[in-house]
């Protein structure tokens, strides 16, 4: 989990591409889809990914509107 954690983490984000942000959040969205699923299926280990997912998604929503404003390059 933490090995995740610091993978979401703002610094290691900030040294993406806008393309590479885009790409990166789709697939957060995609591996949050899966977590809904098996936790409505009752097979979930970590209670916490589900959070953890949700503010790295948003994070990324951040600097992608940031960086089309103009504010981030």
């Amino acid at each position: 989990m933490a090995k995740e954690k610091n993978a979401l983490s703002a610094k290691s984000l900030s040294t993406l591409t806008l393309s590479e942000k885009e790409k990166k959040r789709d697939e957060l969205v995609g591996e949050l889809r899966r977590y809904r699923f098996t936790s409505v299926m009752g097979s979930v280990e970590n209670k916490m990914q589900k959070r953890n997912l949700r503010k790295g998604i948003a994070r990324l929503n951040t600097m992608i509107h940031e960086h089309k404003l103009g504010k981030r390059t």
